[in-house]
């Protein structure tokens, strides 16, 4: 069986995010603050991954997103 690069791709991108994860505290409501603190701590844990795997302008789109400051509307509205 062969397997295309954009496969490959998915698969370790979802290893990453399964990997990530693993640790952190889903024992929240989906939707509720706790649970958006959680999300927020696997995107920064997967966006330090990324950049290794090569994967750089997702990765600079996540940190973006988290830690670039306050904005009114998207982060990415000038871009």
């Amino acid at each position: 069986m062969s397997y295309s690069s954009s496969n490959l791709d998915d698969a370790l991108l979802a290893a990453l995010i399964q990997r990530a994860a693993h640790n952190l505290p889903f024992n929240n409501r989906a939707g509720s603050e706790a649970r958006a603190r959680t999300l927020s701590l696997l995107l920064a844990t997967v966006s330090g991954s990324l950049s290794v795997l090569g994967f750089s302008q997702s990765a600079r789109a996540i940190e973006i997103v988290l830690f670039d400051p306050p904005s009114i509307g998207s982060p990415f509205a000038d871009s």
